[in-house]
């Protein structure tokens, strides 16, 4: 009785607290490493992303495509449209330069203002949608994020990653069917496309296809072994399932790859631990959970105490 009433625990935890992430560009390196990150900084030379707040630098004579493109064509073909408000042809780049630099720096209103100026610069230049869209993405503005995916699709049909962050959007809406169809049009149109394999793989978690879910999750991790999302999504699958072995195996992967990521999967990784009647490493993941600030459900607290016979 006393597992079965730990797995509702996990799956409140996991179905409310998934985080939704968006995406930016997806490198594909001549050593066959994926890599996805912000796009930061672009010269002739080289590239910086962000990498989950780490800059990190690729030349562009080590890289093989950016989002299935040769790394010396331009990233969206939007740079090569005219410029139809302002003359100046670098304004409305100095302005999405600008936007990605506040974004980079989690300064969301700033980032937004600029996209903004770039798109009155240069209504055609689809990546300042994309981007833009991802700002909103990230601030829970999923109708106007869709939006502006939408708009960068309509002008560039083939921008894979706009089609990955509109199912990003969705899912953050509850639109899974939605999600899937946007992230399998990526899949299509890019194979390779680690983030759109999450997108879809967090999609069919929530519809229930654990087993879809588990495929397309760890897809997403053959293609990028540092896909820390794709470990919690597929980790929260084989709770769903039972399998807390697995689970665990996966939250723990993700700790190592980002060990202040989210309080969520101590908590989550305390719960199989519970379901498992290991006590003492449940208590030691609640109190990892809670320096880092997250309040742990009352509930899972009070059976904790009962099963183990101990206080915090």
């Amino acid at each position: 009785m006393m597992v079965i009433k730990s797995r509702s625990f996990i799956l409140l935890t996991l179905i409310f607290c998934l985080p939704q992430l968006s995406f930016s560009e997806t490198i594909l390196l001549k050593s066959g490493k994926t890599v996805e990150g912000k796009l930061v900084e672009k010269t002739d030379k080289y590239i910086k992303i962000d990498f989950y707040g780490v800059p990190v630098i690729y030349y562009f004579e080590e890289i093989a495509s950016i989002d299935g493109k040769a790394p010396a064509q331009p990233l969206e073909t939007a740079e090569t449209l005219p410029i139809e408000v302002d003359q100046n042809p670098y304004k409305y780049k100095e302005a999405f330069d600008k936007g990605t630099l506040y974004l980079s720096k989690n300064e969301y209103e700033q980032a937004i203002a600029e996209y903004t100026k770039a798109i009155r610069l240069n209504p055609k230049y689809s990546k300042a949608y994309g981007y833009r869209g991802i700002v909103y993405n990230i601030k829970g503005n999923f109708d106007q994020a869709i939006s502006d995916f939408t708009k960068a699709i309509e002008l560039s049909p083939g921008y894979v990653v706009a089609y990955a962050d509109r199912g990003s959007a969705h899912n953050g809406k509850g639109e899974f069917d939605q999600a899937i169809s946007d992230s399998t049009k990526a899949i299509e149109l890019y194979p390779n496309h680690a983030g759109a394999y999450k997108v879809r793989g967090y999609a069919y978690y929530a519809k229930g296809n654990f087993d879809q879910a588990i495929s397309d999750c760890t897809k997403a991790i053959e293609l990028n072994s540092n896909e820390v999302e794709s470990y919690i999504y597929r980790a929260s699958a084989y709770i769903s399932k039972g399998d807390f072995d697995q689970a665990i195996s996966d939250y723990t992967k993700s700790l190592a790859l980002s060990p202040n990521h989210n309080a969520l999967v101590y908590t989550n990784r305390a719960m199989a631990y519970y379901a498992k009647q290991e006590y003492d490493k449940a208590w030691s993941d609640v109190q990892k959970a809670k320096s880092l600030g997250y309040s742990i459900p009352a509930e899972f607290i009070d059976a904790l105490r009962q099963a183990s016979g101990q206080a915090e």
